[in-house]
């Protein structure tokens, strides 16, 4: 097992890719905090959002990535749309709705 938190902070996105693709290669469990939701649903099987120190969702990128689960912890709208190769959730967030 490897834990790891917020490995990608402060790496441009090329480098966010090798580092979680690296982590993808070990071929063992990874858990890790990520805060970049879209790259949390390119890369994990499985996703847990956290509110006040509790698990409010836990479930694969597209049961938990829904628009009401962002709006709802994350406190900001969002449009809900799918990668068009690897199928998973992505997220457009708009500004100009909030919780």
């Amino acid at each position: 097992m490897l834990v790891l938190d917020e490995p990608t902070n402060h790496l441009d996105v090329r480098h966010q890719f090798a580092v979680l693709k690296a982590a993808r290669a070990r071929g063992i469990t990874v858990i890790a905090a990520l805060h970049d939701l879209n790259i949390a649903a390119q890369f994990c099987t499985e996703l847990v959002v956290v509110s006040d120190g509790r698990i409010v969702r836990r479930g694969t990128p597209a049961d938990v990535l829904t628009a009401d689960t962002i709006t709802r912890f994350f406190g900001i709208g969002c449009h809900i749309v799918t990668h068009p190769r690897l199928r998973v959730p992505q997220i457009i967030f708009d500004e100009g709705t909030t919780r």
